[in-house]
């Protein structure tokens, strides 16, 4: 297989995947928002009634993290009729995580252009990588939960930066990735992604969150989760937790939600967080299985 792109397409530049990412979440009216939803919410420190002034700033989230408490209690007698009820019911974390699902639901915006299969089987895979990314940091790196979660959510939205880039070519890239029948290693996958549109997705959205002015950590988090060994050794770690969540979250899905996100398991990565097989395979249980009603509800969403 070839390794280099054909003549006529050529590498995307840095401008064509930004200029494709100031589309994304046009239709729902949040593009301009969610950079600052994610620097915000990715605050450990926000909680409590700070943390319902900000909700309380953006109608949707409101919504959606009413919709969610009522949902999930439905046994309680009375409605949650207030973003500060809701919290002191699901919680601080819960109710920045909700609201973190928004943003990567505003930018998914399947009705603006993308393939609503690659929309339905993005959010899948990224919520349960999410879900998987908090459980593993919670085990090895504690003070990564919080940024394990939102690398592990937004690691694969630069496939929708390929589809609005290169729609024919993505395309042709899901065909030859259907045909492959053994996971693939980061260097064999970005082989494939550039030969057919140009640009490996963990690039795309390595470049859209330092547009975005997100911490660097979570930059290199997301660019390097196909090869977090690669990633600088002091960020290494929200590499590891992103690439280990999602490969767990792959093996995990749909045959549907597989096709685009089979992953070969980086061995070196799970040695140097310190997580042993029986890790994996109680995160792989646990945090899937063991979800909390809210986070039931954010998956059938």
């Amino acid at each position: 297989m070839s390794v280099s792109p054909p003549r006529d397409r050529a590498l995307c530049t840095d401008e064509e995947i930004l200029g494709a990412a100031r589309t994304l979440g046009a239709a729902s009216g949040m593009a301009t928002t969610v950079p600052r939803l994610l620097t915000k919410l990715r605050d450990p420190n926000l909680h409590g009634k700070s943390l319902a002034n900000f909700i309380c700033t953006e109608p949707v989230l409101v919504a959606r993290v009413l919709r969610v408490a009522n949902s999930a209690y439905y046994h309680h007698q009375t409605r949650v009729a207030s973003v500060e009820r809701a919290i002191s019911i699901l919680g601080s974390d819960a109710v920045r995580s909700i609201a973190t699902v928004v943003a990567l639901d505003a930018l998914i915006d399947a009705n603006h252009g993308t393939d609503v299969f690659i929309a339905s089987a993005l959010r899948r895979h990224s919520l349960a990588s999410a879900l998987l990314g908090r459980y593993l940091a919670q085990i090895c790196c504690p003070d990564l939960v919080v940024d394990a979660f939102l690398a592990a959510l937004m690691h694969d939205l630069g496939h929708l930066l390929q589809v609005r880039l290169r729609p024919r070519g993505f395309a042709q890239m899901r065909m030859t990735l259907n045909g492959v029948r053994q996971p693939m290693t980061g260097s064999a996958l970005r082989a494939v992604e550039e030969e057919h549109v140009g640009v490996a997705h963990e690039r795309c959205i390595e470049i859209v969150f330092r547009d975005w002015k997100l911490p660097e950590a979570l930059a290199v988090g997301v660019g390097f989760h196909h090869s977090p060994m690669a990633a600088p050794e002091e960020l290494r770690s929200l590499a590891a937790l992103t690439h280990l969540s999602a490969n767990l979250a792959s093996q995990r899905g749909d045959a549907a939600a597989q096709e685009l996100f089979v992953q070969e398991l980086c061995k070196e990565a799970q040695q140097w967080l310190g997580l042993r097989d029986v890790d994996l395979r109680t995160a792989s249980n646990a945090g899937l299985s063991g979800r909390c009603a809210w986070e039931d509800e954010l998956a059938a969403a």
